[in-house]
């Protein structure tokens, strides 16, 4: 078998194939390896020449062979280096203790840009937690740290990671647009913890923060920014307008006779969607409603009017549509 297939080809550098063997049942290939003799040990932090301390074997699991579940098993040895103390020995096809090959770790971090992790678990055989490990260390190798050193403008926001209010704050640099800071929460203690990384003085050169109408975001971005307008984004304030509409249509249906009351009925999203988006039927029913009511119709006037502030592109701009 060895003969067969090229070493370059096996990628097991430094290793020797002892045996193949394969089980029909489980749909598996066992590969057996054995150190080359002729290479040093050498210590899997600084890569350099050590002393070996303690035989070990490890068997991690390795790429697909023809659809069949393949397992190396590995001989290796813990190193006493000088540098560094007790390491495990390099192994060029497999991090230190992992329990998976580096290319099938390559794979599977490929195939996590593209599709869910439980897919990509189920595909290669692994459990979700592993898949989920690979992935974030693919992660952190690629992507460094964001620097905070010239951060001037910045959003903050929330988002939903997982059903029963389970949240995250992100904290974006708006001037070259990126995720900056994640933290778990979605309270001032939470911002606090972005703040106290940030440090004081870089805090007091951030000139905007871009935030929702949460106080306690608003407290937080007080006390570390002191010098910060504060901006509530677009999305936000429409979104607290539409509830707005919502309430006034509430309050209309009530006072409405009973002859026109059906004309309220499935409209509260007719009120806050794009005109554009509507269909036909859409259209019509909504035309109805404003015909009928002044109040909606003058509130809905206000919301269109409301919308197109920021087209503005000048303070002065701003200022008179906004009067």
């Amino acid at each position: 078998m060895s003969a067969a297939i090229p070493k370059g080809i096996l990628g097991y550098a430094r290793y020797k194939l002892k045996q193949i063997s394969y089980s029909k049942e489980s749909i598996e290939v066992n590969v057996e390896l054995e150190r080359d003799s002729r290479h040093n040990h050498l210590c899997s932090v600084c890569n350099q020449k050590a002393s070996p301390e303690r035989r070990k074997e490890r068997t991690v699991k390795d790429l697909l062979f023809h659809g069949w579940k393949t397992f190396t098993k590995v001989e290796y040895y813990e190193v006493r280096c000088k540098q560094c103390g007790i390491r495990v020995e390099h192994i060029p096809f497999i991090r230190p203790c992992a329990r998976a090959t580096k290319r099938l770790e390559q794979a599977v971090a490929w195939l996590c840009q593209h599709l869910p992790l439980t897919v990509v678990a189920l595909y290669f055989s692994l459990n979700w937690k592993t898949v989920k490990n690979i992935d974030k260390a693919y992660l952190e190798h690629r992507f460094e740290a964001p620097g905070l050193d010239n951060i001037t403008v910045i959003g903050i926001d929330e988002v939903s990671y997982r059903k029963g209010h389970k949240y995250l704050t992100c904290v974006f640099d708006l001037n070259d647009p990126h995720l900056i800071w994640v933290g778990p929460g979605k309270n001032k203690e939470t911002l606090s913890k972005f703040f106290e990384q940030l440090g004081k003085e870089r805090g007091k050169r951030i000139k905007a923060v871009a935030i929702d109408m949460s106080k306690a975001y608003i407290e937080g971005v007080k006390e570390h920014c002191p010098n910060a307008l504060i901006v509530h984004d677009k999305f936000h304030i429409l979104q607290d307008f539409n509830k707005v509409m919502d309430r006034i249509r509430i309050d209309e249906f009530k006072k409405a006779d009973e002859e026109y009351k059906g004309f309220f009925k499935r409209t509260k999203w007719l009120l806050v969607m794009n005109p554009l988006r509507l269909k036909e039927d859409g259209k019509m029913r909504l035309s109805q409603l404003l015909n009928i009511n002044m109040p909606l119709n003058t509130a809905y006037t206000w919301g269109e009017q409301l919308k197109q502030l920021w087209e503005c592109v000048t303070v002065a701009q701003f200022n008179k549509a906004l009067d």
